[in-house]
């Protein structure tokens, strides 16, 4: 008889107790996607640049899609520029690998790309977040 129109409120598994997440009813919940489109990480094996096409972060994961870049046994080259000029790895900000979906290697030479997820156990508040930091490149959230 009466539409939701307060936030759901959800802890979702890998989260830790006392965690959750308000998911507004009234708008999509909040993920800011960067698109790179070009070569940013070098191959652990030869040096190359590995594409990279976008990037996702939300308050409970970052997202990297792109070529495989071979770190399934190590983290993602990344890390987040706070505003307060703090530089926080994936792993200081509780981020861990859940997802890690990678093509055949038919694939992987052109057509179909990686998809690699970290979940936090903790909520990030993205407006404290500056940039992303992949490899040697920052890219800043402003205007994603």
């Amino acid at each position: 008889d009466h539409p939701q129109t307060e936030p759901v409120t959800l802890r979702i598994n890998f989260m830790e107790e006392g965690s959750s997440v308000s998911i507004p009813v009234d708008r999509m919940p909040e993920v800011i996607q960067i698109p790179v489109g070009r070569a940013l990480l070098k191959s652990p094996s030869g040096g190359e640049g590995i594409y990279v096409d976008h990037l996702e972060l939300s308050p409970i994961r970052f997202t990297y899609v792109g070529k495989d870049p071979q770190t399934v046994q190590t983290p993602l080259p990344a890390a987040l520029r706070m505003k307060t000029g703090e530089i926080r790895t994936l792993e200081d900000l509780g981020l861990e690998l859940a997802v890690y979906d990678a093509p055949g290697p038919e694939d992987v030479q052109g057509r179909e790309l990686a998809e690699i997820v970290y979940t936090s156990r903790s909520i990030l508040d993205l407006a404290e977040v500056e940039s992303v930091i992949l490899g040697e490149t920052e890219l800043p959230l402003e205007g994603n």
